[in-house]
């Protein structure tokens, strides 16, 4: 006979919030160095969530992983969008 496994956890708004932020810091970053402005809260509020992923505290791993990896795009497209806007688009 099974034991039945307790359900997962639910994610936490913290996870909700970086995947949120990570998704607007992207859209954002097109904008040269605004998409900044979300992307490091996103990533911040991101990494405590997966955290308390880690220590089986709460869900929303995936959510949490999601928000990091689309901060972090965001600001290297940020820092491209400046560097071309500085130097003229010349290569």
């Amino acid at each position: 006979m099974d034991i039945p496994q307790p359900p997962a956890p639910l994610p936490t708004g913290r996870a909700r919030t970086s995947l949120a932020l990570g998704v607007v810091a992207l859209l954002l970053s097109l904008f040269c160095f605004v998409g900044v402005v979300p992307a490091i809260p996103a990533f911040i509020i991101g990494v405590i969530a997966l955290r308390e992923c880690s220590r089986d505290e709460a869900g929303g791993r995936g959510m949490a992983i999601a928000g990091i990896v689309m901060s972090q795009i965001s600001i290297i497209l940020a820092v491209l969008t400046g560097l071309i806007v500085a130097t003229g688009g010349s290569a």
